[in-house]
């Protein structure tokens, strides 16, 4: 009986998706381990240049429609929601047919562009596109249908079948930027047709797509893709620049540094899930300190959890390094870089959970122009650190500079909603960690 109700308590969507982000943030964790034994530096600095450019263009498609189309289709009566999905299909067909026919053109150019990652980018981008579509629009109308049972079983099967693929070709011995590629398509081409054959993709329902709910899902994408781009260019700008300035081998080493820092999105993102709709609600219901209340327990609280967990982390840096990136990196900057980036995590709670609040008080435009500033920013900021130091230490050095600006902008527009000290954020995390702390001690005594 206690583990039928345990099992109850854990059938939620709330313990459903911290599960999914938790579980694939972990096998994204291990395809990571495997390329970095599998690849040499330099084919790996060339596999990222192809993934960031890649992930950059699909974020056209997944930002165009992606919140668009939860907002329009969750909840909405069975007919309406099939006209959604419908016009949700026709939108992102004619986006990836878009970047398909500007493919025709960049594969016969990509044979002279030097770098390998930019030259089999510009080969295989409307092929990939195009075979990971079911997939996109199956992870769409799952997530807008509250259904993270089935959403962790496609995510899964996704990156189990990458990580299949890559220790195919580490046996075979064919591990190389190309190979890894051609296993990254598959790996999108058969989710595809899983996701096509269980019904999940509701391809069927192109057919009732309508004009009215296309231009209503545009008019609403075209503002989210903006926001959306911008935030995918952070990362994509770097390994511009750190291959450019620095070649493929350090870009390699920076990004063992940065991938570690993934696992710390896990519990970011849950509490962002959680904490809209709280933040939200408070907006609507016109009290303004319920929504600072809210901010601040989000910050603070995370923040303060955060600070020993990061203590502990840049002593034994060595270790996730070793695990990760094997022999090879540890031995390079990528340790000490993983120990700056650690400190560094200690303003991602401001920075997220600030600009989650404008969205909640209704100003989506600030986030944006907030991003735009941000990557003149990080430009400005990288290059001249890479000047200055001559290694990848720059980047390192400079990337506190954009998140703190990003802040103060935050800070500035919250506070004309309703005034409060920043600093204020940190003693109330402190006290209210301190007060669930008691009363875990309370319960475990009485026990």
């Amino acid at each position: 009986m206690k583990l039928k109700q345990l099992g109850k308590k854990f059938n939620n969507i709330h313990f459903l998706s911290l599960l999914t982000n938790g579980s694939v943030a972990a096998l994204g964790v291990i395809s990571n381990a495997l390329l970095c034994r599998a690849l040499s530096l330099n084919d790996r600095g060339e596999w990222l240049v192809f993934l960031t450019t890649f992930l950059t263009v699909d974020s056209l498609r997944s930002g165009f429609l992606t919140t668009a189309f939860i907002k329009f289709y969750a909840g909405a009566e069975k007919e309406k929601a099939d006209r959604v999905a419908g016009s949700s299909w026709f939108i992102a067909l004619v986006i990836t047919l878009g970047i398909c026919i500007i493919n025709i053109p960049t594969w016969f150019i990509a044979g002279h562009i030097k770098d390998t990652g930019l030259s089999l980018f510009f080969k295989w981008v409307g092929i990939n596109m195009l075979v990971s579509l079911p997939y996109f629009m199956a992870i769409c109308l799952l997530q807008a249908q509250a259904r993270f049972d089935k959403l962790l079983r496609l995510r899964l099967f996704n990156i189990i079948c990458f990580i299949a693929f890559i220790l195919i070709l580490y046996f075979a011995n064919l591990s190389t930027t190309q190979y890894t590629i051609y296993a990254y398509m598959l790996s999108f081409a058969i989710s595809s047709m899983v996701a096509l054959l269980t019904g999940w993709s509701q391809v069927q329902t192109f057919s009732k797509k309508s004009r009215e709910h296309i231009l209503e899902l545009y008019h609403f994408g075209k503002f989210s893709v903006g926001t959306i781009v911008s935030a995918n260019m952070f990362w994509t700008i770097e390994t511009y620049i750190v291959r450019y300035f620095l070649g493929p081998a350090a870009l390699a080493v920076l990004d063992i540094g940065v991938k570690l820092l993934e696992i710390i999105e896990i519990p970011l993102r849950s509490f962002a899930a959680s904490g809209m709709p709280l933040l939200s609600a408070a907006y609507n219901n016109n009290d303004p300190q319920q929504v600072l209340t809210t901010m601040k327990k989000m910050i603070g609280m995370l923040t303060v959890i955060m600070v020993p967990v990061i203590l502990v982390t840049i002593v034994f840096a060595e270790i996730p390094i070793s695990l990760l990136g094997g022999g090879k990196y540890v031995h390079t900057e990528a340790v000490n870089l993983f120990r700056i980036f650690l400190v560094l995590c200690l303003l991602f709670p401001a920075d997220r959970y600030m600009a989650l609040t404008l969205d909640a008080i209704h100003k989506p435009r600030v986030n944006f122009y907030k991003a735009l500033v941000m990557l003149a920013v990080i430009v400005i900021a990288d290059i001249i650190g890479i000047q200055l130091t001559g290694n990848i230490y720059g980047i390192a050095y400079a990337s506190p500079f954009p998140i703190i600006i990003a802040i103060l902008i935050s800070y500035y527009h919250i506070q004309k909603y309703t005034p409060f000290r920043f600093w204020d954020i940190y003693r109330f995390g402190y006290q209210e960690t301190w007060k669930n702390l008691e009363v875990i001690k309370k319960r475990f005594t009485k026990s």
